[in-house]
């Protein structure tokens, strides 16, 4: 199964133009930003700023990392020309980047994307940002997620961990603890 998985995950990427690669366990650069620390294996497309670790694929669960998103860009990897939805701006507050973040979730087809209990948080030796989300995908499937990020020197970098709310979100809860909690520099 994890082979099919790894083999619909190429095809994916190859088609969007990104590399794939295997995250091993252990502390991992993320662009020239930050590094984070995992314990257990991830399967990653990465494409310039934007990673995306998955252990069963990205519509079961994901931990999406951006890595310095600048003013006016959007939270998505390849927008299409058309695109309207939100854009991040470099004076951002942790409020308004949470609401950022939820906006181009939904504005990327999520449904019913809610976010609760934002708080400040650690990201590496800065102060960030914490919060939790649920939503419905178009398939109407329930998820949850949580997100840590911070917006540092204009830039947002952001750590966004979605998962089906039944079973996959707490069988990765405790790796994704650990990588949110072992983010180093930023």
């Amino acid at each position: 199964m994890r082979l099919v998985v790894l083999l619909g995950l190429l095809a994916l990427a190859l088609a969007a133009c990104a590399r794939v690669v295997l995250v091993e366990p252990g502390r991992h650069p993320v662009g020239d930003a930050f590094t984070v620390e995992t314990p257990i294996a991830w399967s990653a497309f990465d494409k310039g700023k934007f990673t995306l670790w998955t252990v069963d694929g990205p519509d079961l669960e994901a931990l999406r990392i951006i890595a310095g998103l600048d003013d006016g860009e959007p939270m998505l990897p390849a927008p299409p020309d058309d695109y309207h939805g939100p854009r991040f701006r470099a004076g951002m507050t942790a409020s308004e980047a949470a609401e950022f973040i939820v906006d181009s979730l939904a504005a990327g087809g999520l449904g019913e994307v809610v976010s609760s209990d934002l708080a400040p948080a650690p990201f590496g030796d800065r102060e960030g940002f914490r919060f939790d989300l649920s939503f419905r995908t178009a398939d109407g499937l329930e998820m949850k997620g949580q997100v840590l990020g911070a917006v540092v020197a204009g830039r947002l970098y952001a750590l966004v961990y979605t998962a089906t709310r039944l079973h996959y979100f707490e069988a990765y809860r405790a790796a994704v603890e650990h990588v949110f909690a072992s983010v180093q520099g930023g």
